[in-house]
């Protein structure tokens, strides 16, 4: 009988401190998974890379950012060895001047430009612009670029840029098999060369 009671305060004390535990480790991430808050996960946990590895600004109340026409960009489809460029409409909705900082990209071929000035007056916009260039046989990407600020709610804007790489020309037949012929036959062969990315185009 006090072997089972012992043995039932035991796992009583047990639970409860496992409980505490777990309560302690977890109580900043209950507003990470509150309802509306899915979208910026991503952010989230980008943000706290960042502060680990060094990379962040000091928050500033009054500040707030937003992406006037939108996050993620299509660039559809891109020859291989070209590129494309889009801007970014960065706006602070805020009461206070709001600091930014380019924050890398995922990608060699994905690049920041130079940011026009690293401070947006309350009511400004800004543009930042991120060029993507093809490196790879992927026939198709999803890259990001970094964008660090001094908003308490989003320290860190991800911004995406996607489409599809295709070659810009291509052959309908790039090979021919003309079997057996003497030096002095005339051969006649024929293919049609198309463009991959619409519009008129030159040989």
């Amino acid at each position: 009988m006090r072997t089972l009671l012992l043995l039932s305060i035991c796992t009583c004390v047990g639970v409860t401190l496992g409980g505490v535990r777990a309560w302690r480790e977890f109580e900043g991430a209950r507003e990470t998974f509150e309802a509306g808050a899915s979208e910026n996960i991503r952010e989230i946990v980008m943000a706290s890379s960042a502060k680990a590895g060094g990379k962040s600004l000091p928050p500033e109340e009054g500040v707030k950012v937003v992406v006037v026409n939108g996050e993620t960009h299509d660039f559809g489809s891109i020859g291989r060895g070209a590129g494309g460029e889009h801007q970014f409409l960065f706006k602070n909705e805020g009461t206070a001047t709001m600091k930014i900082e380019s924050g890398g990209t995922s990608c060699s071929a994905c690049t920041v430009s130079d940011l026009p000035k690293t401070t947006i007056e309350p009511g400004e916009t800004l543009p930042i612009t991120v060029k993507f260039k093809p490196s790879t046989p992927d026939p198709e990407f999803r890259k990001e670029a970094y964008i660090l600020t001094t908003d308490p709610k989003r320290p860190t804007v991800v911004l995406v840029v996607m489409g599809r790489v295709v070659e810009p020309v291509r052959l309908d037949s790039p090979q021919f098999t003309v079997g057996n012929i003497t030096s002095t036959s005339e051969l006649t062969l024929e293919s049609k060369l198309f463009s991959n990315l619409g519009g008129d185009f030159k040989i």
